[in-house]
């Protein structure tokens, strides 16, 4: 099942795997963009994945900013079978330039801080 945006700028829809052995998920995994569908297809017809799940982690986190606790929902979770072992992955899919240290302004709290902070 397939959902496009007002704008169709968006593509998001529930996906239904052919391998459903493979899929460890309560419910049938949604998508809200056309690289987590690339995913989910991957997941369910690459032959070396032997588990995959979609936001099935969450990861209890403190904000520097409110101090209250948060969620973070981690995309998705893939379980490998590469020459070398069995291997888990999180993955979390962003476009590149979400992936970028972002420049100091004064007042705003970066992903760098949060990461000194918390680790």
């Amino acid at each position: 099942m397939k959902f496009t945006s007002k704008n169709n700028k968006y593509v998001q829809g529930i996906f239904k795997p052919t391998h459903t052995e493979k899929y460890k998920g309560h419910d049938l995994p949604r998508y809200l963009s056309s690289w987590e569908l690339k995913l989910f297809r991957w997941c369910d017809t690459n032959p070396n994945v032997l588990e995959w799940g979609s936001e099935s982690i969450i990861i209890p986190y403190e904000s520097p900013i409110d101090h209250k606790t948060h969620r973070y929902v981690v995309d998705a979770i893939v379980k490998l079978k590469p020459a070398d072992g069995i291997k888990k992955f999180l993955v979390e899919i962003k476009p590149f330039k979400q992936t970028v240290q972002p420049e100091n302004t004064p007042g705003i709290v970066t992903g760098k801080q949060i990461g000194r902070a918390h680790v």
